[in-house]
Protein backbone atom coordinates (compact mmCIF):
# COMPACT_ATOMS: atom_id res chain seq x y z
CA UNK A 1 0.00 0.00 0.00
CA UNK A 2 2.03 2.82 1.16
CA UNK A 3 5.62 1.56 0.14
CA UNK A 4 4.18 1.45 -3.45
CA UNK A 5 2.32 4.83 -3.19
CA UNK A 6 3.62 8.04 -4.69
CA UNK A 7 4.66 10.57 -2.06
CA UNK A 8 2.20 13.29 -3.56
CA UNK A 9 -0.92 10.97 -3.83
CA UNK A 10 0.36 9.72 -0.09
CA UNK A 11 0.41 13.42 1.10
CA UNK A 12 -3.26 13.64 -0.68
CA UNK A 13 -4.63 11.22 0.94
CA UNK A 14 -3.01 11.97 4.31
CA UNK A 15 -4.73 15.66 3.75
CA UNK A 16 -8.63 13.99 2.99
CA UNK A 17 -10.88 12.94 5.13
CA UNK A 18 -10.43 9.49 4.93
CA UNK A 19 -9.29 7.10 8.44
CA UNK A 20 -6.65 6.33 6.56
CA UNK A 21 -3.37 6.99 6.52
CA UNK A 22 -2.88 8.32 9.98
CA UNK A 23 -0.84 9.27 11.98
CA UNK A 24 0.56 6.21 12.64
CA UNK A 25 1.92 5.76 8.81
CA UNK A 26 2.77 9.33 8.48
CA UNK A 27 5.22 8.88 11.56
CA UNK A 28 6.56 5.09 10.29
CA UNK A 29 6.57 6.95 6.79
CA UNK A 30 8.97 9.80 8.59
CA UNK A 31 10.89 7.01 10.18
CA UNK A 32 11.84 5.83 6.64
CA UNK A 33 13.00 9.46 5.86
CA UNK A 34 15.39 9.42 8.88
CA UNK A 35 16.68 5.82 7.51
CA UNK A 36 17.23 7.10 4.44
CA UNK A 37 18.79 10.04 5.29
CA UNK A 38 21.24 8.12 7.30
CA UNK A 39 21.98 5.95 4.05
CA UNK A 40 22.63 9.01 2.23
CA UNK A 41 25.74 10.26 5.28
CA UNK A 42 27.09 6.10 4.24
CA UNK A 43 26.72 6.42 0.89
CA UNK A 44 28.65 9.56 0.90
CA UNK A 45 31.56 8.11 3.21
CA UNK A 46 31.80 4.50 1.94
CA UNK A 47 34.77 4.96 -0.58
CA UNK A 48 36.15 7.86 0.64
CA UNK A 49 40.09 7.76 1.86
CA UNK A 50 39.54 9.77 4.42
CA UNK A 51 37.23 7.89 6.55
CA UNK A 52 38.66 4.52 5.41
CA UNK A 53 39.46 4.07 9.61
CA UNK A 54 35.35 3.99 9.61
CA UNK A 55 34.66 1.73 6.67
CA UNK A 56 33.53 -1.40 8.20
CA UNK A 57 31.21 0.41 10.64
CA UNK A 58 29.60 2.68 7.35
CA UNK A 59 29.01 -1.16 6.08
CA UNK A 60 27.79 -2.35 8.89
CA UNK A 61 25.24 0.69 9.43
CA UNK A 62 24.59 0.69 5.46
CA UNK A 63 22.65 -2.74 6.23
CA UNK A 64 20.72 -1.80 9.52
CA UNK A 65 19.88 1.65 7.91
CA UNK A 66 18.20 -0.32 4.77
CA UNK A 67 16.49 -2.93 7.24
CA UNK A 68 15.27 -0.17 9.10
CA UNK A 69 13.68 2.18 5.78
CA UNK A 70 11.96 -1.10 4.98
CA UNK A 71 10.37 -1.83 8.67
CA UNK A 72 9.31 1.59 8.36
CA UNK A 73 7.49 1.09 5.25
CA UNK A 74 5.75 -2.35 6.40
CA UNK A 75 5.06 -0.45 9.61
CA UNK A 76 3.51 2.18 7.58
CA UNK A 77 1.76 -0.39 5.68
CA UNK A 78 0.57 -2.58 8.94
CA UNK A 79 -1.22 0.77 10.73
CA UNK A 80 -3.32 0.89 7.90
CA UNK A 81 -4.37 -2.67 8.00
CA UNK A 82 -5.06 -2.55 10.92
CA UNK A 83 -6.68 0.81 11.84
CA UNK A 84 -9.11 -0.08 8.67
CA UNK A 85 -11.56 -1.98 10.52
CA UNK A 86 -11.84 0.48 13.15
CA UNK A 87 -12.70 3.15 11.19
Amino acid sequence: MIKNTEMNQFLQELSSNQPTPGGGGASALAGAYGAALGLMVVHLTLGKKKYAAVEETMKAAESRLEELREEFLSLADQDAESFAPLA
